[in-house]
């Protein structure tokens, strides 16, 4: 759990009597929550789901990794405006600067305008394992390869310090799932994502 952020995200696994009694102690009041979709009736059980997702995690290793060149450019925090500007219809909050500074980000723009952008939700170099997301293209010029660029580009940093990276996707996009796995990911497991208060 990260308790700082607003709704808190929790990742729960375990047994259904472990879940219920984890639940029940819960005094958070929104949670954003990811689960085994089996535990979903647990969570279902002190909380009121307001949104529901029912996703794909991808995953890729390093050595199946084939690098391309490509044409997206690295992002900075000067860029932080564009970027929340562009997922602001895809996210639920605005990312922070140093969300950009101190993960990887490569976008492209047009006429200085950034039309696509792809980075990372985190890394963690000590477990060499990251995961890539805020991926987005602006409608006007989506089927051009940009998210494809983008997101090469972001792996090709991640796997510097990564030897796995993993993708969240909705199963309710399969043209997301089928770019991810045009870059090689493979799909691993399903779970349940939403958001939920408390009853």
């Amino acid at each position: 759990m990260v308790r700082s952020l607003n709704p808190v995200p929790v990742f729960v696994i375990g047994s259904d009597e472990f879940l219920d009694q984890i639940f029940k102690e819960f005094s958070l009041e929104n949670i954003h929550i990811e689960c085994a979709p089996s535990a979903q009736k647990i969570v279902e059980r002190y909380y009121k789901i307001t949104e529901a997702y029912d996703m794909v995690e991808m995953a890729i290793s390093r050595d199946k990794y084939k690098s391309f060149k490509e044409v997206a450019d690295k992002l900075g925090d000067e860029d932080l405006s564009q970027i929340n500007q562009l997922l602001g219809p895809y996210a639920k909050n605005n990312l922070d600067k140093y969300q950009v500074t101190q993960g990887i980000y490569y976008g492209v723009k047009k006429d200085n305008k950034l039309v696509a952008v792809a980075g990372t939700h985190n890394i963690s170099e000590k477990y060499e394992i990251g995961t890539i997301g805020n991926v987005a293209t602006d409608t006007a010029y989506r089927r051009q390869n940009l998210a494809y660029s983008c997101c090469s580009r972001v792996m090709q940093d991640a796997f510097k310090v990564c030897d796995t990276l993993i993708v969240k996707v909705d199963k309710r996009k399969p043209s997301a799932i089928s770019l991810y796995e045009k870059l090689g990911f493979k799909k691993y497991c399903e779970f349940f994502e939403g958001f939920a208060v408390r009853k």
